[in-house]
C-alpha cells in the first residue's frame, strides 16, 4: 500500500511524478537514461548517428514524448549542461542548419554523432532523480496541491512553482514556463493598469526569426483612466514585483518621475533557467563540424526558445 505523501515532504525537491497505472514507487524509473544507452560508452562512428538516433528515440519518455521540448527539458532541472545535450542531439538529428560546405558530410556528422553520444554516456541522472523527484500515486496526493486544468495525470511530471508564496502549485514540464509566462503577463497588467496604463501593446521582437513568430500579432489593452489608481498603488499586492528587476525600474519610473510612457522587454525565462540553457546549446551547435548556424545564431535562438516581446505603455497623465 502507497503511503501518502505530506506537503512538507514534496516541498524538499522541485520535481513530482505522478504515478502511471500500474507503477509501483519502488520501481526503477523509465526515465533513467541508462536504460537507453544500454551500457554503451562509446560506438563506432560508421555508425554514430544511427546508434544516437536509437539513444535520444529510446528516452522519449523522460517528458511523455516531448524529449524534443527545450521548455521540458528546462523544467526539468537537469544537471549542468544536459537540456542543452540533448536539444543539440535533437538540432544534428533533424538537420538544423546543416553545413553545405562539407566534402564528407556523412563522415563528419558521424564524427558530431560520436562526440554528442560519448557526452550523453557520461551522464549519470540517479543522483538527479533521488534529489529532485518525487514519485506519488494521485490518491496518494495532499488534498492542497493545486494543478492547472485537467491535471494531474498518472505519467506525468510536474515541477513546483517557483515562488515561495504559491509553492502548493504545480505546472506540467513541459508548459512550465509558458503558464508561468501567462501568469507574470497577468500580474504585469495589473501592475500597469494600477499605474494609470491607458494603452498597452505586447508585440514580438524579431518576427523574422521563424514561422511562428511570424504569425504572432500585436496585442492591444485599452484602459480607462481613473485618476486616483497610482496613489492606492500598494507593491505587495503582486507576487511577481520583487522578482522582477526590469518591472521595479518600471513602476520606480512612474511613481517617482511619473513617466507618461515606459517601453521594456518580457519573455518567457524565469529567474535566468532558459537563457544559460539558450547560451549552453548555442556553445555546443558551434563546437559541431556538419552545422553551419548563421551569425546571429544566438539571437534566432533566444527568440525560438525564449519567445521575446516588446511591451509599450501608456499612462494618463497625472
Amino acid at each position: 500500500m502507497n503511503t501518502p505523501l505530506s506537503f512538507e515532504a514534496l516541498r524538499s525537491k522541485p520535481l513530482l511524478y505522478i504515478l502511471d497505472y500500474g507503477e509501483s514507487p519502488d520501481e526503477r524509473p523509465h526515465m533513467l537514461l541508462q536504460q537507453a544507452l544500454e551500457g554503451e560508452s562509446d560506438v563506432c562512428v560508421s555508425r554514430a548517428e544511427i546508434d544516437l538516433r536509437k539513444a535520444i528515440e529510446a528516452l522519449s519518455l523522460i517528458t511523455d514524448s516531448t524529449i524534443n521540448s527545450f521548455e521540458a527539458l528546462a523544467a526539468m532541472a537537469l544537471p549542468r549542461t544536459t537540456a542543452a545535450l540533448f536539444w543539440s542531439i535533437q538540432s544534428l538529428l533533424h538537420r538544423h542548419y546543416q553545413n553545405p560546405n562539407l566534402p564528407n558530410a556523412i563522415h563528419d556528422r558521424n564524427h558530431d554523432a560520436r562526440l554528442l553520444f560519448q557526452y550523453l554516456a557520461q551522464l549519470n541522472l540517479d543522483p538527479w532523480y533521488e534529489a529532485t523527484v518525487h514519485r506519488a500515486a494521485l490518491e496518494n496526493l495532499p488534498a492542497n496541491l493545486q494543478f492547472p486544468s485537467g491535471h494531474p495525470l498518472p505519467g506525468y511530471l510536474y515541477r513546483q512553482h517557483p515562488l515561495k508564496t504559491h509553492q502548493h502549485s504545480y505546472y506540467p514540464v513541459n508548459t512550465y514556463f509558458s503558464l508561468l509566462f501567462e501568469e507574470r503577463k497577468q500580474t504585469l497588467l495589473k501592475i500597469l493598469e494600477a499605474l494609470g496604463a491607458t494603452k498597452v501593446v505586447i508585440s514580438p521582437i524579431y518576427p523574422e526569426a521563424s514561422d511562428r513568430l511570424r504569425d504572432i500579432q500585436p496585442e492591444k489593452i485599452e484602459y480607462t483612466p481613473d485618476s486616483q489608481s497610482i496613489s492606492k498603488f500598494e507593491p505587495s499586492q503582486y507576487s511577481w514585483l520583487r522578482y522582477e528587476p526590469i518591472w521595479k525600474s518600471l513602476v520606480y519610473a512612474r511613481l517617482k518621475r511619473r513617466f507618461q510612457s515606459i517601453q521594456f522587454e518580457l519573455d518567457v525565462d524565469v529567474m535566468g533557467i532558459l537563457r544559460t540553457q539558450v547560451q549552453t546549446v548555442a556553445q555546443l551547435i558551434s563546437g559541431l563540424n556538419s552545422v553551419l548556424p548563421p551569425d546571429n545564431y544566438k539571437d534566432i535562438l533566444a527568440a525560438e526558445l525564449l519567445h521575446p516581446v516588446r511591451v509599450e505603455v501608456e499612462f494618463q497623465n497625472s
